[in-house]
């Protein structure tokens, strides 16, 4: 299987990554947003792969996240707000 690149993540990769990031833990984060466990799995193996780091680092109680993913995190809630911006018709 070919690694993904940045190119080819979706917004659902990067609202993975933030509720992921805000709830601490894959299956949380995963209920958050109305994905299964072995689904965002899958995502948060391919956002690893593309962005090249973990970005999440297993500890007692769950996940923390990186020192890139700290990097990262307003980038990408930004863009994700975007997104979520192009379906709004005023």
């Amino acid at each position: 299987m070919p690694q993904p690149d940045s190119l080819s993540l979706d917004g659902r990769h990067f609202k993975l990554f933030l509720s992921i990031f805000e709830k601490g833990g894959v299956a949380e984060g995963a209920r958050a947003i109305g994905l299964d466990p072995v689904a965002a799995n899958d995502l948060l193996s391919e956002l690893r792969q593309a962005l090249n780091d973990d970005l999440f680092i297993r500890v007692s109680g769950g996940l923390t996240p990186t020192d890139y993913a700290d990097k990262i995190a307003g980038r990408i809630r930004e863009y994700v707000a975007t997104l979520e911006g192009l379906a709004v018709h005023d």
